[in-house]
Formats: structure tokens, sequence, C-alpha cells
């Protein structure tokens, strides 16, 4: 009698063979679709996981602060963000649709000989529901016509997976839109692989190339510096940005780092960037916001250049920061800190919505200035967003 494993694996290279015989459709699931997402030579990756972050409490207090400002906010741009969330309902998209958020960028394959660079990135959004091509162009289409921009959404597809382009009136272009935003625009497309649980969005080429490696089931590994990167991100982070380094940005590093040998407090920092290993900025969202921007270094000494270097500037910024605060409470200064373990130098401050009403703060106090230093202008007034 055959073992179990024998028999699965049987049963599995059987119904390959079958597939292969009867032409079985490739893969074009949700999980398929979101391993294509990462482009070719990606040194730069965001992740972000709305469901997670959507349910903190930072998050709930973030939102009511925005129903509070309402009244302080621009009418006009009050109006238009209104009409566009009615947009994204009548489409499907509603708040609590979005569940993740993937993004990918090749800095070092980005091409910008043509008239239009070439840009290798796909973003992706994760949907709890699926969305319908057609639904997209007739809201879309009736939006902008209402907006006074005359715009022509076409649907084609790639491999049987919708696609949607937008095709611009040049004549009648918006009224903030110049001509190289619209061929610029007019290049992207939109995808809705996976039944249109996941959007695709990006230059038509890169668009083609996900669905395609989605359909091929092959995906684009992590570089080496990405892996290292990923390694600096806490486990309980909700939404995360990594990086590494394209060789250009090292030259451009050690260039300046040789032109700065009069200046040490210049150059070694240029010299430890340039051996940068791998970079993240993180996001922790509970009661607030635990923001860290985290670098691993060729050596410990390099990442202690980085740490000297981050101090000054932390010491500088909650300087200025409590110069113009003038008594306003910022939670923000006491969290900023500065560590150093090994090859890695770490950044990392907590954001909580008090912080936010203090620099709301802080901005009409720069706003209410720089009107009363003009010529008929009103006279300063104190003021800004009063504390619950």
């Amino acid at each position: 009698m055959k073992s179990l494993l024998a028999r699965l694996v049987g049963n599995r290279l059987a119904l390959a063979a079958l597939c292969l015989a009867l032409g079985c459709p490739a893969a074009n699931d949700l999980q398929s679709a979101l391993q294509a997402v990462r482009v070719p030579g990606s040194d730069l990756e965001l992740v972000s996981n709305a469901a997670q972050s959507r349910n903190a409490e930072f998050t709930r207090q973030v939102k009511a602060l925005q129903k509070e400002m309402e009244q302080e906010m621009d009418a006009e741009a009050l109006a238009m963000g209104k009409k566009v969330e009615e947009l994204l309902k009548n489409i499907g998209i509603t708040e609590e649709s979005l569940d993740h958020l993937f993004a990918s960028l090749s800095i070092r394959g980005i091409n910008t000989e043509n008239d239009t660079p070439a840009i290798p990135a796909l973003i992706a959004f994760i949907l709890k529901e699926p969305v319908a091509a057609a639904k997209i162009i007739e809201n879309v289409t009736k939006f902008a016509n209402d907006e006074g921009a005359q715009i022509q959404l076409t649907e084609s597809a790639h491999q049987g997976v919708p696609m949607i382009a937008v095709v611009f009136d040049p004549d009648n272009l918006p009224e903030d839109l110049p001509p190289e935003g619209a061929e610029f625009f007019s290049g992207l497309v939109l995808a809705l692989p996976a039944g249109g649980r996941v959007v695709y969005v990006g230059q038509t080429e890169q668009v083609k190339a996900g669905i395609d490696r989605m359909l091929a089931g092959t995906a684009t590994p992590r570089s080496e510096g990405l892996n290292v990167a990923k390694a600096l991100v806490p486990a309980a982070a909700d939404s995360y940005l990594i990086f590494d380094m394209p060789d250009q940005f090292r030259q451009m590093m050690g260039f300046q780092a040789q032109n700065a040998a009069g200046n040490p407090m210049l150059a070694g920092p240029m010299t430890a960037l340039a051996g940068l290993k791998g970079a993240a900025f993180s996001n922790v969202t509970t009661d607030k916001a635990s923001m860290a921007l985290a670098g691993d270094f060729e050596t410990p000494e390099n990442a202690m250049q980085i740490k000297m270097a981050l101090d000054m500037m932390t010491s500088m910024m909650k300087m200025q920061l409590m110069n113009m605060a003038a008594g306003t409470p910022m939670p923000i200064l006491d969290t900023m800190k500065t560590t150093n373990e090994g090859t890695k130098a770490t950044f990392a401050f907590d954001l909580t919505v008090q912080d936010i009403r203090s620099f709301l703060s802080l901005a009409q106090r720069v706003q209410q200035q720089q009107r009363g230093a003009m010529p008929g202008g009103p006279a300063p007034a104190p003021g800004g967003i009063p504390a619950p």
C-alpha cells in the first residue's frame, strides 16, 4: 500500500498533468494577485494593513478630530471631499472596504529618457468586496461630467483580466491639470484581478506584467537589502515602508563624503549612509501612532555616526518646536529618542491626537502672523484648536 505522502504527491502530479492537457485556467485568485505585486528590481516597498489600523483607538480619535475640524475647513474642499466619498460609495468602496494596500517601486529602474518617464511600479488595493469595471466607468464618467471635465474611460482586458484606462479631451482639460499631467494619467491603467477583489494601478506595461506574473504563478523575491530592511520592522506594525538603497544613491553619498573631507560633521554621516544595508519606516497604531525610522549599516561605527547625527537633529527639532509652541502641550517632544545597537540606528517617536491639535494650532498662528505682517492685513490674534 502506498504511503499517504506518496498518494498526495501522485494526486497532485496527476491533477497538474490533467490541467495541462485540458488547458485549465491559470491562477487568478487573491493570493496569486498579491504575490505578483512586487516589481523586478524593487527597492521600495509599502505595506499598510488598513483593517488593523482602522480599529485602533488613535484612528477613532483622529476621525473625531476630523469631524470637529469640518467647520474650520474650506467649504469648497469639504464639498469636494463629500462628492468623492459618494463616488466611491457608488462604485462599491466604503471606508470599511479597504483591507490592505501594497506598493512596489524600482527606483533604479526608472527611465527618464522617454517623454513620459517609465516608472517600474505597481500599487494594489485589496478590498473586502469585489468591484466591477462597468460600475467604475459609469460612476467616474458621470462624476467627471458633473464637474465639467470631459474624460472617457475605456475598458479592455489583458489575458482575461478587466482593465480600465482614462482618455482626456485635450481641448477640455480640468482646470488644475496641465497637458503633460493629462498625458501622464492617460498612461495609467487600472486592472481588476481576483474577480475584482484586487485593484492594480500603474502604467500600462507594469500592470500587464503584474497580471502575467499572477497568471504564471511567479513572484519577484525581495532583494537582500529589502530583507534586511524588513527585519527592522516591529512585528506589531500595521504599516511600513522598506528601502534598499540603489547603487547610484550610494555613489552620490560616497562622492559627497569625499568632497566633505574638511567637514567631519558631514563626511562621517555621508560615509555611513553610503554603506546603508537597508532602512525601514514603520508605524504601530494603538492609542497613539508609534513611528520609527531605522537603518542597518555596514559597521557599528557607521551606526554610531548616524546616531550622533540623529541626536543633533533631534535636539535642534525639539528646541525649535518648544520655541514655536509657546506653552502649547506637545507630548511628542518627550517621546523623541535615538537608539543604537550594533550596526543598527533608530529614531523613534509617538504621535498623539494632542500633538496633531498642537501642530494645527501652530499652523493657524503662523498664518495669522503672516496675514498680520501684510499691508492692510488683520492683526494677529491668539487662537488654535482647544483640547477637549
